[in-house]
């Protein structure tokens, strides 16, 4: 339909969903384009692409974002929602801002929130609009700057916002020693039918890390003729379940590091070292 270009200024890697309006365009965002930390676009089924916003537009501090990892999502009302890993506030984070969440509609993009550490950094994951009217999402970073399992840079927050810009604080990770409630959010939530919302961390739980012998589950998509999985380069033994789910046997001699996972149509990483403890 269409293919990025690497150094273009329509912007290349892509890293979340499309989302399709009742017209039938294609919504997106890239995370780099040729001068600028990422881009909205639409793209026709026709393969026509038209760059909608480019971040990092509004000033060099970023104030409107930049790096919008998780896509964006299409409202209630029609307009669109996302948010970026870095900008905003410049004072706060290592001088890039610890970014936003926006709103993007006809009349061009406006800035719903800024993070400031301790609501939140680096929100990488789609927002989800629940049956209340607002928007809820999870930043990776922020939250309780002193929980030592972060290193001092937060284990992540829990948020919602609605489509006005009113922001509310839900939870914040790891606030108790081994993080039980585990750590670094990066996946998008969901709705069950009970009206709860779900979701995973990366880290923490009863187990923040993976031994050898364990078995393991790997999501993913197209999983179906996986033909291999390494931990850190060390081969280990897996079991296909269904196009979107391999059990996964950590290896011995396996240690911390990527997960590679070998199907059909290329290698897939994980976007998170896999941790060994023994």
């Amino acid at each position: 339909m269409y293919h990025f270009v690497y150094g273009s200024d329509d912007g290349w890697d892509p890293h979340a969903q499309l989302v399709q309006n009742q017209n039938g365009a294609l919504y997106g965002t890239t995370t780099e384009s040729l001068n600028n930390p990422g881009t909205i676009f639409k793209v026709t089924d026709s393969g026509v692409l038209t760059t909608l916003y480019r971040f990092c537009s509004a000033g060099d501090t970023c104030p409107d974002g930049g790096f919008p990892e998780g896509g964006v999502i299409q409202g209630a009302d029609g307009a669109f929602y996302g948010a970026t890993k870095i900008g905003g506030d410049p004072l706060c984070g290592l001088t890039s801002g610890c970014g936003t969440l926006f709103r993007f509609d006809r009349s061009g993009l406006s800035t719903l929130h800024v993070f400031e550490n301790s609501d939140g950094t680096a929100p990488q994951a789609a927002l989800y609009q629940a049956s209340d009217g607002n928007l809820y999402g999870v930043a990776a970073e922020g939250g309780d700057l002193d929980a030592s399992e972060c290193f001092g840079e937060g284990c992540g927050t829990l948020f919602s916002v609605s489509p006005a810009g009113t922001f509310n604080l839900v939870h914040t990770f790891c606030q108790s020693s081994g993080c039980p409630d585990g750590r670094v959010p990066l996946g998008p939530l969901t709705q069950g039918t009970d009206g709860n919302l779900y979701g995973t961390t990366t880290f923490g739980g009863s187990s923040d890390a993976g031994v050898t012998g364990q078995s393991i589950r790997i999501l993913g998509n197209n999983l179906l003729g996986t033909t291999g999985v390494t931990f850190n380069g060390a081969p280990a033994q897996f079991t296909v379940n269904t196009n979107s789910f391999i059990t996964v046997i950590v290896p011995a001699g396996a240690t911390s590091g990527t997960v590679q996972v070998t199907t059909p149509t290329g290698v897939l990483s994980s976007d998170v070292s896999f941790y060994v403890s023994r």
